[in-house]
């Protein structure tokens, strides 16, 4: 995530050239996608994703190929065609673009630490501690949304070490933190959700487990005791409605679960944070119990959509 040629999803729209390499969803049409004029090209087991019954993606060459033998391939074929000009003008973009890189950590940065003092806690607050909690050595399952920006807070440098499902089957961040810690027990696990996924993810068995198998991960909970889609969407769709003139019954679910105590009846540790300046503490405190063998649950509190926001 912290390469320096990484990209905001943005930079598509103004790309001469996109390879796709084994992704279903390369790009979300509109203002993010590529130009008529780009050259489009898939590498994938499926390339024509057959399994799909329609597919508007379209591309000039689809390719079946293993992702890693591609990049390698196309590296050694580059190199045999650049001549001096070609490598001077790639040395600069590389300056320029890792220039680019290093103003967007800081403008994120900046962003974060203005919010540190919000109450109720800031989601934006709370990815920046997140990142500060993660090193090469951990795996993060991120079931968050676009919102809470987790994925540009994180420092993570090692292929294998940040996981993502921006698409549908919410909930499945407990039994994936389960199953990365069994896989890879010499290292970090931390799953972030917010509570609606988490709960979809009956996590009292993924818990039960981790703490029974030894495999303990910590999982951390965006708590806004909110549904997005019974709140932000309906009032950016729907402004006038019957549910928005209702106040978005079915929206929230307030008073909330207690995490930290469900977590405790599982065999785990529990948190629940509700100060700005505890957020990292409580995290810490957190990861230093899954090193000692105890899976653990850090839920913090933040506003809830349209009412506190």
């Amino acid at each position: 995530m912290k390469h320096p040629l990484r990209e905001p999803p943005a930079a598509l729209n103004g790309a001469d050239v996109v390879l796709a390499l084994e992704t279903n969803v390369p790009w979300i049409p509109g203002t993010n996608e590529p130009s008529p004029s780009a050259y489009v090209a898939v590498v994938h087991s499926d390339p024509a994703q057959l399994r799909i019954p329609t597919y508007e993606f379209s591309a000039d060459l689809r390719m079946i190929g293993d992702p890693l033998a591609t990049i390698r391939a196309l590296a050694n074929a580059a190199l045999d065609l650049l001549g001096s000009t070609d490598r001077v003008r790639i040395s600069d973009r590389i300056a320029v673009q890792s220039e680019r890189a290093q103003e967007r950590a800081r403008a994120l940065e900046t962003d974060a630490l203005g919010r540190a003092a919000s109450s109720p806690i800031d989601p934006l607050w709370l990815s920046y501690q997140i990142g500060k909690l993660v090193d090469d050595n951990s795996i993060v399952i991120d079931e968050t949304l676009a919102h809470n920006r987790l994925g540009a807070y994180m420092p993570s440098r090692v292929p294998g070490s940040y996981f993502r499902n921006p698409g549908s089957s919410g909930g499945w961040s407990p039994g994936a933190a389960f199953g990365a810690k069994l896989a890879a027990p010499e290292r970090d696990v931390i799953a972030v959700a917010g509570d609606g996924y988490y709960m979809f993810g009956t996590p009292n068995p993924a818990l039960w487990a981790a703490n029974h198998y030894g495999a303990p991960y910590l999982h951390v909970i965006y708590q806004n005791r909110s549904w997005s889609t019974g709140t932000l969407r309906v009032q950016s769709t729907y402004p006038d409605s019957a549910s928005a003139k209702g106040g978005y019954d079915g929206g929230y679910f307030d008073p909330p679960i207690d995490f930290a105590a469900e977590a405790a009846a599982a065999g785990a540790y529990g948190e629940n944070v509700r100060r700005p300046e505890d957020v990292g503490p409580a995290l810490r405190r957190g990861l230093e119990q899954t090193r000692n063998g105890r899976p653990a649950v850090i839920s913090v509190w933040l506003a809830k959509f349209l009412e506190e926001s």
